[in-house]
């Protein structure tokens, strides 16, 4: 099943480090990601795949690159498509 999660991350996160960090985290999971707003106290995102790789997509962001510290992940389930 393909799940859909869009992720609220808040902390500091440089803008520049921050998304490229987090379309090399998705691209290397094989999941579809959409950054929808991102400043540099938060960032907006949505991801696509499967449930576990998202799940994995979700510890990595919090742990984030070197200059990024996340202070809290808000996440929004939904369930979208058939089996995979």
């Amino acid at each position: 099943m393909i799940h859909s999660v869009t992720f609220c991350f808040s902390g500091d996160l440089p803008q520049a480090s921050f998304a490229e960090f987090a379309r090399h985290r998705a691209g290397r999971l094989s999941l579809q990601m959409d950054l929808l707003e991102q400043t540099d106290t938060w960032a907006r995102l949505t991801i696509r795949g499967q449930a576990d790789l998202v799940d994995a997509f979700e510890m990595a962001l919090s742990l984030g690159p070197q200059d990024c510290l996340v202070r809290d992940v808000d996440r929004t389930d939904t369930t979208a498509g058939p089996k995979t």
